[in-house]
């Protein structure tokens, strides 16, 4: 298998689920114009601009994109939950 892989990893927190999560979405829409076919090097990879909330010191505001998550998740629980109950009640 001739698979290049490259991990990226937050300096200065340890992620979680939530983190993780939001850090996905903006590494796909930093990555939205290439491919697969691309290949993109670890040198291409770490000249790349990976936009996230800052806080005021300019730096990743982790808490705000946790709690964008658990409100996105909320959402949908909320949501899944309504179409259960409907469900529920047609059966």
């Amino acid at each position: 298998l001739d698979m290049k892989v490259h991990c990226l990893k937050p300096l200065d927190i340890e992620l979680n689920e939530n983190i993780a999560l939001y850090l996905i979405s903006c590494l796909k829409a930093s990555l939205r114009k290439s491919s697969y076919g691309d290949q993109i090097s670890s040198t291409e990879l770490a000249a790349m601009d990976i936009y996230l909330p800052a806080n005021t010191n300019g730096k990743p505001d982790w808490s705000k994109m946790e709690s964008y998550i658990i409100d996105i998740k909320d959402v949908a629980t909320k949501k899944l939950n309504i179409i259960n109950s409907q469900y529920t009640k047609t059966v």
